[in-house]
């Protein structure tokens, strides 16, 4: 993996694992192939998982908001904070999604309406990287050009003239509140003054070599060099500025050549931007990260973004000064999950009495219509729980905020509420981290592998090996699928070399897994609140019975539209280029285009996603075995909530994956009534345990 260096030239793995060994000196630590370290710290009686440089202390929703520019001005704007706009723009990837008029004319409109000057760059995008300032039309199209090939969205927002741009770091601390209990508070632990790469002609040495002066020796100068020439200003290198001439990069991120300082605390500059943060930190439920905000040049303060990646900024500090940082963030850990747990598992009752009713069920025929029933369903359950609740939505319905009565309030992003912390939820985000983690914790989980390394052999210290040396060791058939994706989109049983590589080339994705192709006996979808089992469902996969007249593909098109399943036509089409693949690993008799025999059953998808067709069948008593496993996978994660995969292989029941922001909408057509208990069991956790308890008031300058 690859090794960070701070301003000193320290290796910062060495300086963060130094850190955690003043915290605990027997600090275990595992490095895995699928990327990065995991620690293992014993603090205050409780053993913290802390991957990597985070140490998980943040909610998962909270991390998802900062890190998208749009959603996190989106919550800053409904607070009233001064933030500067951002516009979010859905590139062709994801333009099926969208209703709004076309690319060229929003973001010309939106060009336009800024004096013609204006920033574009990726949605999630850090450390400055493919962000350009755009002055012509021309260099509009070129961007929009580039993005669009890289990133499903992208936002714009007006070039503001900067005086200097502040981060504000934020860390928790815990407080007792008036009845004794432990509440976390975010807290400014300091903030520094960044001011952009700048040099000053002397009349005789050309820009590039005034620059490769002014850079610091640890830093990328070929990359800054490359960063000022392509992001969007005309700048000649080789030109000789005049003497006391000054050139200054616009961008004013460290990776790009600013230098910072350490701001005073008793300055002006100081108070308002900490004014400012906190404000930013209780509208996003931010506890640990930072708040970048520009002070302009005509005075005014504005909030650029939120970030909770903020432990490599800390690791410039020495290392006293760090270790009580991480000790903050670990005890706001320790109470998190306590709290967590106790809301979790106060509702779980309510999810094991849920039973199927004869409800509506809906079945949404595509996107618009699912995000709008996810609304709905979100909006009637929140109603049910408070007289008053309140539900906004945000950016095509991906954000939604419930407030119960202006007392408490969550945030939901796609399928997350606000009870997971991300130590275990960022884990989870990563099938082959997943499985890794679990292996080494004795969980029995089905293995999976990235491509360019050999199928697990037990050895921790497996090496890496060439793509196609590696090939030669994968029992075929296996299972490709995207290391970071779910719902068994672009998933494939692969028989070959070629095969794999070519259904790698056809998907939108950058890492893949593989995994052992196995013919489960039984998968269940077991849903953990507290740390306890509250239900569990079998997935069948989708049969059709044969008539004697019509072939397999017929009855697979009648099936879709007498059912009017939601997606009918993706279910359709997955399950005609998958079918083959159920044939050759013998799952059918039938071909395509076969007829079957009358009566006889025919398995028409070897997957088990409700998202491709299966059904769910409620477990009135899970296996013991296949509970254990469940448990003990959301407790090696610290999972309070999760969805836990569960599959019969071989006599032994294994973790096939972790969900810790499982999808429900899927049951509202088949177990409509578990698929509102689990919603509303969910919706009462996160507003139970909120540390914002009372949503923070508007912000007043």
């Amino acid at each position: 993996m690859p090794h960070f260096k701070n301003a000193k030239g320290e290796d910062l793995e060495e300086v963060w694992e130094s850190v955690l060994k003043e915290i605990d000196p027997a600090v275990r630590i595992t490095e895995y192939g699928a990327g990065g370290r995991n620690y293992y710290v014993q603090h205050a009686g409780e053993t913290h998982l802390v991957h990597g440089f985070n140490t998980g202390v943040n909610l998962v929703v909270s991390q998802m908001i900062c890190q998208d520019k749009k959603l996190a001005h989106s919550i800053l704007t409904h607070y009233g904070l001064p933030v500067v706009e951002h516009k979010l723009f859905v590139g062709s990837q994801l333009w099926k999604f969208s209703r709004r008029s076309s690319l060229w004319q929003q973001a010309e409109e939106f060009f336009k309406a800024h004096g013609e000057c204006i920033v574009m760059k990726p949605t999630r995008g850090k450390s400055g990287d493919h962000v350009f300032k755009v002055t012509t039309r021309e260099k509009l199209s070129q961007v929009l050009l580039h993005l669009d090939s890289k990133f499903g969205s992208y936002v714009g927002m007006p070039f503001v003239d900067v005086a200097s741009e502040v981060r504000v770091m934020i860390a928790p601390v815990v407080e007792t509140d008036a009845s004794g209990a432990a509440v976390v508070t975010p807290k400014v632990s300091f903030m520094i003054e960044k001011t952009p790469l700048t040099v000053v002609g002397d009349g005789k040495t050309p820009l590039q070599a005034l620059i490769r002066g002014a850079v610091d020796p640890n830093a990328d100068v070929n990359g800054i060099l490359q960063d000022i020439l392509t992001s969007g200003e005309e700048v000649d290198l080789d030109r000789v500025l005049a003497v006391g001439e000054k050139f200054a990069h616009w961008k004013h991120n460290e990776s790009k050549g600013s230098v910072f300082q350490r701001t005073d605390a008793s300055s002006e500059v100081y108070k308002k931007c900490e004014k400012i943060a906190l404000a930013g930190a209780a509208a996003a439920s931010l506890y640990a990260g930072c708040v970048d905000i520009l002070k302009t040049t005509d005075g005014q303060y504005k909030v650029l973004e939120l970030n909770t990646a903020i432990m490599l900024d800390y690791l410039e500090l020495p290392v006293a000064e760090v270790v009580p940082i991480v000790r903050r963030c670990l005890d706001a850990k320790t109470v998190l999950l306590s709290n967590l747990r106790a809301a979790t598992a106060a509702v779980r009752d309510s999810m094991t009495a849920a039973t199927d009713s004869q409800n509506e069920k809906v079945r949404p025929q595509d996107f618009h219509q699912k995000s709008s029933l996810k609304l709905r369903t979100i909006t009637s359950i929140a109603g049910g729980l408070h007289e008053a609740a309140e539900v906004a939505s945000y950016d095509y319905d991906y954000l939604v905020m419930v407030s119960l009565g202006g007392a408490k309030r969550c945030f939901n992003v796609n399928y997350d509420f606000g009870i997971v912390l991300s130590a275990g939820g960022n884990i989870t985000g990563r099938k082959v981290l997943t499985y890794e983690v679990l292996r080494d914790n004795g969980v029995a989980c089905v293995p999976h592998w990235l491509p360019n390394r050999r199928p697990p052999s037990g050895s921790l210290q497996e090496n890496f090996f060439d793509f196609h040396e590696n090939a030669k060791h994968v029992k075929y058939p296996c299972v490709l699928k995207p290391d970071s994706s779910s719902s068994g989109r672009d998933v494939s049983i692969v028989t070959s070399l070629v095969d794999m590589e070519c259904s790698m080339l056809k998907g939108p994705h950058t890492t893949w897994c593989l995994s052992p192709f196995e013919v489960f006996t039984t998968e269940f979808r077991v849903i953990i609140f507290g740390g306890k089992v509250a239900v569990a469902y079998s997935k069948s996969r989708p049969t059709v019975e044969g008539d004697g007249v019509r072939t397999v593909a017929q009855l697979m098109t009648d099936l879709c539209a007498s059912q009017q399943q939601a997606s009918r036509r993706d279910f359709l089409s997955s399950w005609m280029q998958g079918y083959p693949s159920v044939v050759a690993c013998g799952l059918s008799p039938y071909k395509l285009h076969d007829v079957p025999k009358k009566g006889d059953a025919c398995l028409i998808s070897w997957q088990h996603n409700l998202s491709l067709g299966a059904e769910p069948d409620l477990a009135e008593a899970l296996p013991d075995g296949a509970r254990d496993v469940a448990e003990r996978a959301a407790d090696v994660l610290s999972l309070p909530y999760a969805a836990v995969d569960v599959a019969g292989v071989g006599g032994e029941w294994q973790v096939l994956e972790v969900n810790a922001s499982p999808a429900w909408d899927h049951l509202l057509s088949t177990q409509n009534a578990v698929a509102k208990h689990w919603l509303n069991a969910v919706i009462r956790a996160a507003t139970c345990y909120n540390v914002f308890a009372a949503p923070p008031a508007p912000f007043a300058q």
